[in-house]
């Protein structure tokens, strides 16, 4: 069967974490995919290893997406060779830093992959979208889009932006065959950069952890259903509705006590590295 007979998933940030959960998950299902990660991250094994256990068609694109022309070039390069009909933008990226040690490089990462990348991938690839019965889109927010959390810098409000935008999408693609679903996690154990944070944090907040395996199962039940909006696990639920019940005030100074355990003792008093770190470093940290 040729490619443009049959239908593929577009997952990023596909090599770890959530992103490669979602695609074993995808696979499991027997959906086609295409998978995109940064270099030298294994995701061409990775991808060798789906095909042969699922058999389903896996095709890779090693990229660093937060180059400015790169989602251009994977956005063209999937509209001319595959239907898409499932878009999964997984790749984000953040950590916990006091704003002062935060080098303007790392900001700047954080805005391109959480935002400017996810925003225009959707847009470049609607078109192909709407060319099926029924198409979908899963936005990967976090349960830290709806509260101010310091000592995140920029990642709540990335992903604040990513909450609004997918209702935005959803409410404009009425009547369109794509159905836009956001998935808002809490914290997961993704990497050993996350888990060694998580194990600083209180009962409460290890509680409220899933593995990434559980949050792609609910995320991609959601998706086919073609929910709204998805808060995997009872207890990140409760967490949702607390934070939409508790003034921003005081959802700040509690919020503070609970992530400042999350930054390194050197950070506290340690200026950030003037030299920028690159996308692939800054990307390690902390992937969906």
């Amino acid at each position: 069967m040729e490619a443009r007979d049959k239908k593929y998933t577009l997952i990023t940030g596909a090599s770890a974490g959530l992103g490669k959960a979602i695609a074993k998950e995808c696979a499991l299902r027997g959906q086609n995919l295409i998978l995109a990660s940064l270099p030298h991250e294994g995701l061409h094994l990775f991808g060798q290893a789906l095909e042969k256990k699922h058999n389903v068609e896996v095709h890779c694109y090693e990229t660093d997406l937060t180059h400015p022309e790169e989602p251009y070039r994977l956005a063209r390069w999937v509209k001319q060779n595959f239907p898409l009909n499932i878009l999964i933008n997984n790749a984000g990226v953040g950590s916990a830093m006091p704003i002062d040690n935060a080098a303007p490089a790392y900001i700047d990462n954080i805005l391109q992959l959480n935002i400017r990348v996810l925003s225009l991938l959707t847009c470049l690839l609607i078109p192909e979208l709407k060319k099926h019965r029924r198409s979908h889109i899963l936005n990967v927010g976090s349960l830290a889009a709806f509260g101010p959390i310091p000592f995140k810098t920029v990642y709540p409000a990335s992903k604040a932006f990513v909450n609004a935008f997918s209702h935005c999408l959803r409410s404009e693609l009425r009547g369109s065959p794509v159905r836009v679903t956001v998935l808002n996690p809490g914290a997961m154990l993704t990497n050993s950069d996350v888990t060694a944070r998580n194990s600083r944090q209180g009962w409460l907040q290890r509680q409220l952890t899933l593995s990434p395996e559980a949050a792609a199962r609910y995320a991609v039940d959601g998706m086919l259903r073609g929910k709204r909006s998805i808060i995997p696990g009872l207890l990140c639920k409760l967490s949702y509705w607390l934070m939409r019940l508790t003034p921003n005030v005081i959802q700040s100074f509690l919020l503070a006590r609970v992530f400042q355990k999350e930054v390194p003792a050197q950070q506290s008093s340690k200026p950030a590295d003037i030299e920028p770190a690159s996308g692939e470093k800054l990307i390690q940290l902390h992937k969906n």
